[in-house]
């Protein structure tokens, strides 16, 4: 049993001859309160400072523990930006949506499930287009080397371009890349609701993947230099700025941006008289290797989003 020491001081020993003798107050883990005399052989004496430190330690192995379990695919941060500038919003949503259906063992293919791959019908009915618009989205991304097209028995299969994504195999090495955490952000793009659509459009997907590159590896704060390493030197975007970064027009970014917040997936926050974007961990990260301090500041990022309400743009 573990006692948390809570209170120290002096009492006077009445039956001592008046002496001054210290005292220590403990409690347990049920609350019953012990003084002095705590049998050391059954019970591990604490201060209320080690248990706090020992409370944030567990709570970052828990963090560190579920993003281990979660499933992820790598984007590769130069090739995401480069891919960005050639295709429409709503082609980038569509992409986002097969990527995050690769299997650890499908070496790229496109799955529908863990057996059967997607053909050009299960990714309309994905997306949510019809068979023409669908064809024409996948002749974009197959145009522009996002995916490749094989046939297979009497359907056409789809591949994710290795030099942008990636799941299951070794990182490229000296690529920055970022985690799209895999379970989540399918929950999150999830556009079909009871048969109808509802939530995020895949305009608002294609803002989601172009804004990859662009979130701190730490903070995840939206920023115009995401790799660095000082916090004190973040230059944070505004939406305009992040507009034009971009490529779109600054209206078009207020009304998708809202509906990324909407869906808990970027949080707007207020610091130094201007507005902050943080982008959710549970959705997208960047720390390969975490340590208590990383996982432990993680969590409390994803503490604010569970607790953030729903607001509308205010910019």
């Amino acid at each position: 049993m573990t006692v948390i020491l809570i209170s120290w001081g002096t009492r006077i020993d009445k039956g001592g001859g008046g002496m001054a003798k210290g005292y220590r107050i403990y409690f347990d883990e049920d609350g019953r309160a012990f003084a002095d005399g705590v049998p050391l052989d059954t019970h591990d004496i604490q201060s209320k400072r080690k248990k706090e430190a020992y409370r944030k330690k567990m709570e970052a192995e828990e963090v560190t523990q579920w993003n281990r379990k979660e499933l992820w695919i790598a984007a590769y941060n130069r090739k995401v930006e480069e891919i960005s500038k050639k295709l429409k919003l709503h082609e980038l949503g569509a992409y986002l949506v097969l990527v995050v259906h690769l299997k650890m063992d499908s070496k790229g293919k496109v799955m529908l499930d863990t057996k059967k791959p997607m053909t050009l019908e299960d990714i309309a009915k994905k997306i949510g287009k019809k068979d023409r618009q669908t064809r024409e989205i996948i002749n974009a991304l197959v145009r522009e080397k996002a995916l490749t097209k094989v046939k297979e028995g009497r359907h056409f299969v789809y591949y994710v371009n290795s030099d942008i994504h990636t799941m299951g195999e070794p990182i490229k090495e000296g690529e920055s890349f970022t985690k799209i955490m895999q379970k989540a952000t399918k929950n999150k793009l999830r556009l079909l609701h009871r048969g109808k659509f509802a939530g995020l459009t895949l305009e608002q997907i294609g803002l989601l993947y172009k804004i990859i590159p662009y979130f701190h590896w730490s903070k995840f704060y939206l920023v115009e230099n995401p790799d660095e390493q000082d916090p004190d030197k973040l230059q944070p975007f505004d939406l305009k700025k992040l507009a034009e970064k971009i490529g779109i027009s600054y209206a078009a970014m207020k009304r998708h941006m809202s509906g990324l917040m909407k869906a808990g997936i970027v949080m707007k926050s207020s610091a130094y008289g201007r507005n902050i974007y943080t982008v959710n961990p549970q959705i997208l990260y960047r720390i390969d290797q975490e340590t208590a301090e990383t996982a432990s500041y993680k969590q409390r990022v994803i503490e604010e989003f569970n607790m953030a309400k729903k607001g509308e743009l205010g910019e």
